[in-house]
């Protein structure tokens, strides 16, 4: 009894205080708190579930935009992308910008799409009903959300329709489906470079070894195409690469303004272009201008590339001043590599021919004539490979094998003639070289005429057509000044056709380029005594006879002037001078014996 009430009293005494409201007030306060957490997540899961919605429709509709783009973008420009290596159809350099122009629209397109009005009402209610937490968010119909979608695709084409030309605009129609996709209106890439025609590639394939036959060729034909055609990065590479493997091999250096400038100027559009700065280096070799040393970087990366391994090879043999022998070893290497290439094939059996080993440059060129049979240039090396061999008889039959009317050029009659010469005919020998002579290729003051005038005289001289003998030295002497011999010749020509005046001239220039040669003295002597400049003569004879010229000619022609002069004794002392050189001289014989009976003799 006494502990029930002393319990009473205690919880009275707490009833009296108010602590027994305190977890009655607890209770009701964690119970409003946790409603209003349930109330909380309710709505916050109604509002993500309509923002995912809506992020996912804005996704979807960007994305399908960025794809119709692309797609519109990759129908435009297939066939017009770049390769340098022009494996493919065709070639563009102005597609870089034009794509960028493509990829800038398509984005502003996206972000136009993605900003497209969503179907949410203007006001969402949250209230309570019946004790519960309900959250409205009105609704609009289907078919109203797509009329608004419709109506944004037409004002996007509206406006594309307003910035680019009906002419530049490739319309990529992208159906409105529900809700993903919407109607856009994309411009087309612009190209400024063309497809190549089929003609104009076959030009190209053609020259896959470089012959210069049909560089030539080719070169023509792509001068009669399309302006646009011409402007074309692989055509313009082609003609500045023909134009400067020509020139290199004809020895002629090409002006800047025909090959390297246009090279540099079509480098600018594409500096890492393997193919534009191969053209560079043979446009600076054939130019003979300065390159830059990256190019020959790059291009000695391209191992299987033989126009980029021949350019390099000449590069560096300029660039080295490399030794003959250097040269040869460097071409073998690169012909062993590309035996079917022509311009290093042609550039070894030149090196073998500079090396004096002709019959291996016989060899290479006998093969290229295979391929090249009407190139003079190639004929000419032939010839010259077999004359230095010393072989006259095989190159008077490699020349009667030509194909009959096949033209021969000045260098190609002249090697002929030397060998004919050689072999004896000297009167077709003659003909070939006034064949060579006639070539109007040949220049007036060359120095190559200059030495068939010279060998064309010396045989008229051999077969006393003094005359004929005489014009061919006079020829030589206008461009050889200061050749003593075809000087000497000419004045002996004048004086076997006895036209002294003029050998005594030839002999006087011939006597100025070599003072005090004994055996022009003596001839200049001569002419002067038949020209009757006596005493002149006498004083020219006397000089050869003190420089120790002691012949049967100069006693005989001072004996008659002795003669003439009445000095009958002086004039039988050179006489037997004369004869004491050559008893058998006839001439020395007859005036002595004409000499004897008007001479006194003495008994003993």
């Amino acid at each position: 009894m006494d502990q029930e009430k002393t319990t009473r009293d205690f919880v009275q005494n707490l009833e009296e205080k108010g602590l027994f409201r305190f977890p009655t007030l607890l209770l009701w306060f964690g119970g409003g708190f946790l409603f209003f957490v349930l109330a909380l997540a309710m709505f916050s899961s109604s509002e993500d579930e309509q923002k995912t919605d809506s992020s996912a429709t804005s996704t979807v509709l960007t994305q399908e935009v960025q794809d119709a783009a692309e797609d519109a973008q990759d129908q435009d420009v297939t066939g017009e992308e770049e390769t340098e290596d022009f494996s493919q159809e065709t070639t563009t350099d102005a597609q870089t910008l034009d794509a960028e122009n493509v990829s800038e629209e398509s984005t502003t397109l996206s972000q136009e799409e993605t900003t497209a009005p969503q179907p949410e009402a203007a006001v969402t209610k949250v209230e309570m009903v019946n004790g519960r937490l309900w959250i409205t968010v009105p609704e609009i119909s289907w078919e109203e959300w797509e009329k608004i979608q419709a109506e944004k695709a037409a004002q996007n084409e509206d406006k594309a329709s307003e910035e680019v030309s009906e002419q530049e605009i490739a319309q990529v129609e992208v159906p409105v489906q529900k809700p993903t996709r919407v109607s856009v209106a994309l411009p087309k890439a612009k190209s400024t470079t063309v497809s190549l025609p089929k003609d104009v590639r076959e030009i190209l394939s053609s020259n896959s070894n470089h012959q210069p036959t049909k560089l030539s060729q080719s070169l023509n034909q792509l001068a009669n195409v399309d302006d646009r055609y011409q402007r074309h990065p692989e055509v313009e590479i082609f003609v500045l690469e023909a134009k400067s493997i020509l020139a290199l091999r004809q020895g002629k250096a090409l002006s800047n303004a025909v090959a390297f400038d246009p090279a540099l100027t079509l480098l600018e559009k594409k500096m890492n272009s393997p193919e534009r700065q191969r053209a560079a280096l043979y446009a600076a070799l054939a130019s003979r201008a300065s390159y830059n040393p990256l190019w020959v970087e790059t291009l000695s990366k391209q191992q299987k590339d033989p126009l980029a391994q021949y350019a390099v090879t000449l590069a560096k043999h300029v660039e080295s001043k490399s030794s003959l022998a250097e040269q040869m070893t460097d071409f073998e290497k690169l012909h062993a590599n590309f035996p079917d290439f022509f311009p290093i094939s042609e550039t070894l059996a030149n090196t073998y021919l500079l090396s004096k080993l002709p019959s291996r440059a016989q060899e290479l060129y006998t093969s290229l004539i295979v391929l090249e049979p009407t190139d003079q240039s190639l004929q000419t090396a032939l010839y010259r490979s077999v004359d230095a061999q010393n072989n006259p008889q095989a190159l008077i039959e490699l020349v009667q094998q030509r194909p009959q009317g096949q033209d021969m050029n000045w260098e190609q009659h002249y090697l002929y003639g030397k060998a004919l010469k050689e072999t004896g005919k000297i009167d077709e020998a003659v003909e070939q070289f006034a064949l060579a002579l006639a070539d109007s290729s040949l220049g007036r003051a060359s120095k190559n005429r200059g030495v068939i005038w010279y060998e064309k005289g010396q045989l008229e001289f051999k077969q006393q057509k003094y005359k004929d003998s005489a014009t061919s030295f006079y020829e030589s002497t206008t461009i050889r000044k200061n050749d003593v011999t075809a000087w000497s010749f000419l004045a002996a020509s004048y004086y076997r056709d006895a036209d002294y005046g003029k050998a005594i001239a030839a002999y006087q220039q011939a006597l100025a380029l070599t003072p005090g040669e004994k055996s022009l003295e003596k001839y200049l002597g001569m002419s002067m005594i038949l020209s009757n400049q006596v005493e002149a003569g006498k004083q020219h004879l006397m000089a050869s006879i003190e420089k120790g010229l002691r012949d049967a000619d100069s006693y005989y022609f001072l004996a008659k002037v002795e003669s003439t002069g009445g000095n009958l004794d002086l004039a039988k002392t050179y006489l037997t001078q004369s004869l004491g050189v050559d008893p058998s001289y006839t001439p020395a014989q007859k005036l002595l014996a004409s000499l004897a009976p008007q001479s006194t003799t003495v008994a003993p």
